[in-house]
Parts: structure tokens; sequence; C-alpha cells
């Protein structure tokens, strides 16, 4: 279960907006960040009237209105965590990822997301091979509006049929809003030649199509930790984390170091409570380190939050 206190808060007088499953993670989308489930090997839930006696292995309840759901596992293998929506970072991600389009955005015309549509076009035959996390429309400081397709590549692996999918997804979008469409993709795989930037087909060696769309690959920034390190853009945080992962995979005691050297840093840069509750949800869903080093990491973490009065 995630340790940081937050975690309930963040879940009080929220409602689920869909359930949904990514590999072995159960999704729950809330009006605020997703709630995520791996049950592990001996994780379950339970419907239980509201002041049922818990059982001994109950790790976590939620309470809705007129019942409770118990997450049981004997083991404590399951994960729970909270994690935040993109919707609400969307500006620091386009200023960070893609800084030339974000100049060319409205900011102070309200965007929206476009979520439910986006499921629309997926079809059976399609799931557990999409992965397009955000469909948004924004204003551009011409005045037009353009919807933004944003595709988080989350598998980190290689894939040869990814710039086909990106283009069915763009035509099934084009054909339902009949407007421009930019497509943006975020690669977190471990190839560090896989560049993939455009679809083409051609027919007797006559070009029919071509399909092109923007990309940022997370290992490019390998030669750019320092500079990731001052940034004050969340995203900058992110990179770090995902850099890390990769290279403390086999070295476990280095990914404790890298971690509690993370989770300072964000404290020394005096960002604000939520800025930091929210990156801390991120720093420990992927630097996953064992039980032993996980006790002395919150140890360690209790004294920064009560060294910067965040308790």
């Amino acid at each position: 279960i995630c340790y940081h206190k937050d975690f309930s808060n963040q879940l009080i007088n929220q409602s689920i907006k869909q359930l949904s499953r990514r590999g072995k993670y159960i999704i729950i989308h809330l009006e605020k960040g997703f709630l995520i489930i791996h049950l592990r090997m001996e994780g379950k839930f339970f419907i239980q009237n509201l002041h049922d006696t818990q059982s001994k292995h109950t790790r976590a309840s939620l309470y809705f209105d007129q019942y409770r759901l118990d997450y049981n596992d004997t083991r404590k293998f399951g994960r729970l965590d909270y994690t935040f929506d993109l919707d609400a970072y969307f500006k620091e991600f386009m200023e960070f990822f893609y800084p030339e389009i974000a100049q060319q955005i409205d900011w102070r015309a309200p965007y929206e997301t476009l979520d439910n549509e986006l499921q629309s076009i997926t079809t059976d035959a399609m799931i557990g091979k999409t992965f397009v996390d955000k469909l948004v429309k924004v204003k551009s400081l011409q005045g037009r509006e353009e919807v933004v397709l944003i595709h988080i590549e989350v598998q980190g692996q290689k894939e040869e049929e990814f710039s086909k999918r990106l283009f069915q997804y763009y035509c099934k979008l084009f054909s339902k809003y009949d407007q421009s469409i930019l497509t943006l993709a975020v690669l977190t795989d471990s190839h560090q030649s896989w560049h993939p930037s455009n679809y083409q087909k051609e027919v007797f060696g006559f070009s029919v199509l071509t399909f092109n769309f923007k990309t940022h690959k997370l290992l490019d920034y390998q030669d750019k930790k320092p500079v990731l390190a001052l940034s004050s853009n969340p995203f900058a945080i992110v990179v770090l984390v995902h850099l890390i992962f990769l290279e403390t995979k086999k070295d476990p005691k280095a990914r404790f170091l890298m971690k509690l050297r993370l989770t300072r840093l964000l404290y020394d840069k005096g960002c604000g409570r939520d800025y930091v509750i929210n990156l801390l949800k991120v720093i420990d869903w992927a630097l996953v380190i064992p039980k032993d080093l996980e006790l002395e990491y919150k140890e360690q973490l209790h004294e920064l939050e009560e060294e910067n009065n965040m308790c």
C-alpha cells in the first residue's frame, strides 16, 4: 500500500468515473487522478456492509455511501497507489517536451480533455494493444481550435506496428472531428536507435501516403541529468526517475541511494506541498526497492517531512 499519509486524503469524496485494465493493473479512474491496483499473488477484494468486522488480512478499505470494499492480502504482495492525472499538468507537459508547440497555444483559454471520445474509437480487437492516454482540445494563439493527440508509449519496448497504429488512430479521430490533429509520442523504451516519426505507404513505387508525428525519447536525456535536476518543471523529475529506473534495475542499493537523493532534491527545491506529494508518488511507484531498504527510505522520508513541516 502506498505509504504516504496523503494517500487517504486524496481519495476522500471522489467519485469513480470508470474502471479499466492495463495488463495486470486494475485502474480506477477518479475525478482527479487514478487509483492503480496490482493484486499480485493473493490480493482479493470483498464487498462488505459498512459496519462488518474487518478480516485480519484486510490491508485497505474503501468506504462508499452504502457499503465498504475491503482489500485483503495474506502475503502483502499487492500494491494500491494513487497517481495524479496529466490533465492538471498538461501545460507543464507541453512546455517540457514540446516547448515550440506550447508557445503557440493560448493558455488563457481553457483546454478540454476528450478522453471519453478517445475511448469510443477503441475497438475490442485493439484492446491490450492501444496506449493512447490523452486527447486534448486546445486553442491556438491565432484563435483556431486544434485537437492534440498525446500518445504515451508505456510498454517500454520497440514495436514494428507503432507508426501504423498511430495512423489508424489519426484516421478515426479525423473522421470524428474533421479538425487539425497533432499526434505526439513520448517513448520510454530502451532501444537507443528507435526513433519512429512517420508512417508511409507506397503502391508500385509511388508514394500514396506519408503520416508524420512528433516523438520524444526519454533515453535522449541521459547526458542532460544535471539540467533535469535543476529544472522546476515536474516532468524533468519524471524523466530523471525513469532514467534511474533503467540504470538501477540490477542494483537495489544504488536504486535506494538514488531514490533518496531524488527525494531530497524535491525538498531542497522548496516546492509546494501538492507538487512534492504528487512527484513522490511517481518516484515511489517507479523505483521499487527491497523491503528492508524501503523501511529505511520511509524513515528518511519522515525526517525530511518533519524538517520541512509537511506532516
